[in-house]
């Protein structure tokens, strides 16, 4: 089996396989997502040459290769760029790595987009949950920045790479299989991809944890007082250095359980922000169901 490329989605246990279980993998070689992004997100459209990066990772990688980062999807919180981004990198992957195996992680709607607000505070934003939703900005290409519920009709993401790669190429994982029951998942990973790594050695903790319930209003209230570049923000002044000092802060305090439980979903989102949620998804997930056969999205509250 070649080259595999896992493209996302975001808020998927990313940073962990990336972190924890890439790098150890014994029969591949494992691409820094930092190379991913100078090599095949970043450069313009007009200067991106294939049969260029094609040479830069024959000459400096004699293994085989696996791939992943978060935003060769495009990223969650700008909805791929209004699925520009989706359908460009989808394009290049191909370009480079024709005969590639692709890895799509998805998981249930509401709980990524809770996440994905979530980071947006820690990154800085000081917008309330409605208006990370339901945005109106007037600017056509401000909107292309922010989060779209489109971006997460899993059905047409997959659909695309099936028709670029073809189906027996793609696979479809879900996030919630890892969460629930890591080693066997992980056993299946590595079979589907004959892949090597001794498990005893593997840091099974979780990489990112939710804000607990009442840090986050103080994470929320103290962007108000930096101007950390992110489009869903206002701020009063800025105070230099508060952001970084802060970030430390609180990343620090979230690992002691004093701050109230993690918020469920529900809690992030509000009952009617959930409620809609669901609705909106329920198209897409039955195709996912009925006509792509990942019949295991009913067993974690998918909505159908």
């Amino acid at each position: 089996m070649g080259t595999i490329i896992n493209i996302g989605f975001s808020k998927t246990a990313s940073s962990w396989f990336q972190t924890y279980f890439y790098p150890n993998i014994q029969n591949i070689g494992f691409i820094n997502k930092h190379i991913i992004r100078e090599q095949i997100i970043e450069p313009n459209s007009f200067d991106f040459n294939p049969d260029k990066i094609k040479e830069y990772f024959k000459v400096n990688y004699s293994n085989r290769l696996l791939l992943s980062h978060e935003n060769l999807v495009g990223p969650v919180n700008s909805g791929g760029l209004n699925g520009f981004a989706t359908k460009e990198l989808g394009i290049r992957i191909k370009s480079i790595f024709p005969d590639a195996n692709i890895i799509i992680f998805i998981r249930n709607q509401a709980d990524i987009i809770a996440s994905a607000y979530l980071q947006e505070i820690m990154e800085g934003s000081t917008y309330n949950i409605d208006s990370f939703l339901y945005h109106k900005g007037k600017n056509l290409y401000n909107n292309m920045m922010m989060f779209s519920f489109a971006f997460l009709e899993y059905d047409k993401t997959i659909k695309f790479y099936y028709d670029l790669f073809g189906q027996n190429k793609v696979h479809i994982f879900l996030y919630e299989d890892f969460l629930n029951d890591k080693l066997n998942f992980l056993t299946n990973f590595c079979s589907i991809f004959n892949l090597e790594i001794n498990f005893n050695n593997l840091n099974k903790e979780k990489y990112n944890n939710r804000l607990q319930k009442y840090l986050f209003p103080l994470v929320r209230g103290s962007n108000f007082f930096t101007n950390k570049n992110t489009v869903f923000k206002h701020y009063l002044f800025n105070i230099p250095y508060l952001f970084p000092v802060s970030r430390k802060i609180f990343f620090y305090a979230n690992k002691f359980k004093v701050f109230g439980n993690f918020p469920t979903s529900v809690q992030i989102l509000g009952e009617k922000n959930y409620n809609y949620i669901n609705d909106y998804y329920r198209v897409s997930n039955n195709v996912l169901h009925d006509k792509f056969g990942i019949n295991s999205i009913k067993n974690y509250n998918y909505p159908l």
